[in-house]
């Protein structure tokens, strides 16, 4: 016989020597309730088979784990766009400098060399 599990607050089950048994959330279905019994208790869905719950339990940690993975891939993705984003950001910054120290030393030439040249024209 199938093992069940309590899943409401509190049943009242009738057991083969016509007996009450009080069973809570979470008990195991004693083997003296009687299949008929246990299918009532199925049907107004007051018990459930353990393979039933162990299968929406194996389910809700397959799902659990995706939404890990999903959540994990997706920070890791956005932690690479931002790493990218600041490597650009720096190279860009580099950029500039040196652009910025080239162009004051080709000012620095010219000006010099023009100043020379005036300097020799005016001897």
């Amino acid at each position: 016989m199938a093992e069940h599990i309590v899943t409401v607050p509190l049943v009242i089950a009738k057991q083969q020597d016509l007996t009450d048994v009080y069973l809570y959330e979470g008990a195991i279905v004693p083997d003296s309730v009687s299949a008929t019994e246990r299918e009532r208790l199925l049907d107004g869905g007051f018990i459930e088979d353990t393979e039933v719950i162990a299968e929406r339990i194996a389910t809700a940690i397959k799902q659990a784990e995706e939404r890990d993975t999903a959540a994990r891939e997706a920070a890791e993705a956005r932690e690479a766009e931002a790493t990218a984003a600041d490597e650009a950001e720096r190279e860009a910054a580099i950029e500039a400098e040196v652009q910025k120290r080239v162009a004051a030393q080709q000012g620095n030439g010219r000006g010099g060399r023009q100043q020379g040249q005036q300097g020799e024209t005016g001897k």
